[in-house]
């Protein structure tokens, strides 16, 4: 099993005088805590007894405890544990300190639909180079699967909920960029959907999740992801969001249920509060392939943890569905059977930051905004020259360009 930042600890057992419990195996759970919590294992004092704790990860960011009566009671067995910021029990054996070295934790992804929704956690496996893989204890009788459904070995295992294979997808990093951005279709940019003719309306906030579905007639190869999106008057500033594409058997279904795998996992992605008219792009560092698909078959983008309120997923206005490869889905299940799609354009074209210097940016803050307008003033003074600030580009800095700069501002 996987916990992330139990408010009050991970294990609630044991009595003085409750001598019913016999043989009991804990093994194979990652505990994760971030800097807010300070965690206490064994909740409230509780004395363990008659327990055998093999191949658990405890990890604390900031600090925690075993709990004060962890090195209590009869019968107990602390063997191959890791330990981060948590100071083992005295009976332990084999206490494990190193970084377990996790994929990208600290996402807390609320209401997991743990059907299909568990490999929005994928961030709490082990990395390629995490010093606990096949590093724990055979467990005899192991249940043959790790939290996220992969094959364990009889023999010796990796140490906390997953177990590491070379199969194991790990999505690529991803950066957020903001702007005009959408991409037009063209014969030299492969778009699927794109921005619909129709008008654009508010979005919901959904309790777990918000997902579009769509196909792909031949190869694709994913670089950029482009949303239209707002917050919730009562969001909170920072929202963190979970992306995943997952393959469906059919687009039209009236709910979502997976057929196969996630091609793409991305877990606590930040996305910025958009200004009137911009919208958002999450650019992959490398390319992700969605093969062809087949009669109904095709793929969900799904969205989740933005909170509710919070994350507010733009829809197309009017009835009826524009895109005619998909069907937008609320927590799961069809919004209004069918009749809406979400906006979206995922699009072949690498994205990057612009390179070199913005006009207008005099201030370096990365956009030309009303606040260069002084920073202009102190250049022109200086009678120096600067790039950013030569926005006619005629080779001078001068009141002309500052001139050029406010009309542009003000979009005249």
């Amino acid at each position: 099993n996987l916990s992330v930042n139990e408010e009050q600890g991970a294990y609630f057992y044991g009595f003085e005088n409750d001598t019913d419990l016999v043989d009991l195996k804990i093994y194979n759970n990652t505990h994760y805590y971030d800097r807010n919590e300070s965690p206490e294992i064994l909740v409230l004092n509780r004395t363990p007894r008659e327990t055998t704790f093999n191949n658990e990860i405890f990890f604390a960011v900031g600090s925690g405890s075993m709990g004060g009566r962890a090195n209590s009671g009869p019968n107990n067995t602390y063997d191959t544990n890791v330990y981060h910021n948590i100071a083992p029990p005295n009976s332990e054996s084999n206490a494990l300190t190193q970084d377990p070295l996790f994929v990208s934790p600290g996402a807390e992804p609320y209401n997991v639909d743990m059907q299909f929704g568990r490999d929005v956690l994928a961030g709490y496996m082990l990395s390629a180079n995490s010093p606990y893989i096949n590093s724990g204890v055979a467990i005899s009788d192991n249940g043959g699967l790790d939290f996220w459904g992969n094959p364990v070995p009889n023999g010796a295992t990796d140490i906390g909920a997953g177990e590491f294979s070379t199969e194991t997808v790990v999505s690529p990093g991803a950066t957020v960029l903001t702007g005009n951005l959408f991409p037009e279709p063209s014969a030299a940019t492969r778009v699927v959907g794109a921005t619909p003719t129709t008008s654009s309306l508010t979005g919901d906030d959904a309790a777990t999740s918000m997902s579009q579905s769509f196909q792909v007639d031949s190869a694709f190869d994913l670089k950029a992801i482009f949303l239209d999106y707002e917050y919730d008057p009562n969001s909170p500033e920072d929202i963190l969001i979970n992306v995943e594409i997952i393959e469906v058997a059919n687009v039209s279904a009236s709910s979502v249920v997976p057929d196969g795998s996630s091609l793409l996992t991305i877990t606590g992605l930040s996305m910025p509060e958009l200004a009137g008219g911009e919208d958002a792009a999450i650019v992959l560092d490398s390319a992700v392939t969605l093969p062809a698909n087949t009669g109904s078959q095709g793929y969900v983008l799904r969205i989740t943890g933005g909170g509710n309120p919070g994350f507010e997923w733009r829809r197309t206005g009017g009835s009826g569905s524009v895109y005619a490869f998909g069907q937008a889905y609320e927590d799961g299940n069809q919004k209004i059977d069918g009749a809406r799609d979400w906006i979206l354009a995922l699009s072949e074209t690498d994205i990057s930051a612009p390179e070199g210097p913005i006009l207008g940016d005099v201030d370096l803050n990365g956009i030309a905004d009303f606040g260069d307008v002084s920073a202009f003033f102190v250049v022109l003074l200086s009678g120096g020259y600067q790039v950013e600030a030569d926005v006619d580009e005629n080779g001078t800095v001068d009141f002309g360009d500052v001139s050029f700069l406010i009309a542009f501002l003000i979009g005249s």
